[in-house]
């Protein structure tokens, strides 16, 4: 298996399918010594299992664009791993689609040394400030989502919304023709 992890990376189910041998197959695993002393990392282990059909139906919400569904299973995710920034991350954006902005703003709050430095995750944190109309916190999170990737193109596409850039056309009237953003 490890051979394959080289060509294809490391696939989350074939991470469950050796957790799942090790915890009922290993002497270790099956050792009720082993498990006491061990007791933190097997409860981590067992939760990540049990963790997998919750993140199949989020994941399976997500696609069918049923936020409402999506929330149920990453809460309950959430509840049996509070330490899964993951799960974390896809609940606040879920609960931003869902115009549940104050809720949003907490979870990404929660969050936020984990994803420090992510594009992806500043743009969202911003737009949910933006939807509170906290215009200022929005422009910091897209200077944050700048610094972190220079190309960040929501970013730009944001900071022109808000007036702090302004798009340069070499045709004004070609829009595949941006040059660049200027500050204005």
């Amino acid at each position: 298996d490890f051979e394959g992890i080289a060509d294809d990376g490391l696939k989350v189910d074939v991470v469950r399918k050796w957790i799942k041998a090790f915890l009922t197959d290993s002497e270790a695993g099956k050792s009720g010594v082993w498990r006491k002393q061990n007791a933190p990392l097997v409860a981590s282990l067992e939760s990540f299992l049990d963790k997998a059909p919750l993140w199949d139906r989020a994941q399976k919400a997500f696609a069918e664009n049923d936020y409402e569904k999506a929330i149920s299973s990453l809460k309950r995710i959430t509840v049996m791993d509070p330490e899964d920034h993951a799960a974390k991350l896809n609940l606040a954006s879920a609960l931003a689609n869902t115009r549940q902005y104050p809720e949003a703003l907490k979870a990404f709050t929660a969050i936020r040394k984990t994803f420090a430095g992510d594009a992806d995750f500043h743009v969202a944190f911003g737009h949910v400030h933006l939807a509170m109309k906290e215009s200022d916190k929005a422009l910091e999170e897209m200077v944050l989502a700048l610094e972190a990737a220079p190309d960040c193109q929501a970013a730009l596409d944001t900071l022109r919304d808000l007036g702090v850039l302004a798009a340069i056309y070499e045709n004004p009237r070609d829009a595949a023709s941006l040059l660049s953003l200027i500050h204005i």
